[in-house]
């Protein structure tokens, strides 16, 4: 295993880290994959792929009745050149 330096960045509201390409090619992934990620009993920060795909979370929300609330919002008056 290959221990690789890197720094948190400020990015717009959130932090981030870069990763080298190689370490993403001996993790199997690639930019636009998702990945969970944890922190484990001693502090360490634990990144694993996910294994649900778009279209497995798809599938399950199908097989699920493929349904959720639906409810009117209030967004208020319209501001600018907005209409409803």
């Amino acid at each position: 295993m290959k221990k690789v330096k890197t720094s948190i960045y400020k990015s717009g509201n959130s932090q981030a880290i870069t990763l080298q390409k190689s370490i993403l090619e001996e993790a199997n992934l690639k930019v636009g994959d998702e990945i969970d990620y944890y922190v484990d009993e001693v502090g360490r920060i634990i990144l694993e792929k996910s294994g649900d795909s778009f279209e497995q979370r798809w599938a399950l929300f199908v097989k699920e009745d493929g349904s959720y609330d639906e409810e009117e919002m209030d967004w208020g008056e319209p501001v600018g050149r907005e209409r409803w």
